[in-house]
């Protein structure tokens, strides 16, 4: 799986660090005994853009989805 964060240029010189808009901070997630995702760590700031890309099966909803279940 790749994860590509896409950030843009700061508009004015001195700008603050945009806030993150979307953090996923030490997910793991299991089904059973098959560990699908572990200790997944992600911050997405205010203005950036975010590609999640790999094969079937790799993680890449599961780091996304939050089931009550578990």
């Amino acid at each position: 799986m790749s994860l590509a964060v896409v950030k843009p240029m700061p508009h004015a010189v001195g700008r603050q660090t945009p806030k993150a808009m979307v953090s996923i901070d030490a997910v793991t997630m299991s089904f059973g005994a098959y560990v699908a995702v572990q200790d997944v760590n992600l911050t997405v700031a205010d203005g950036e853009f975010l590609a999640i890309v790999g094969p079937t099966g790799c993680g890449k909803s599961t780091i996304l989805t939050r089931s009550p279940a578990y």
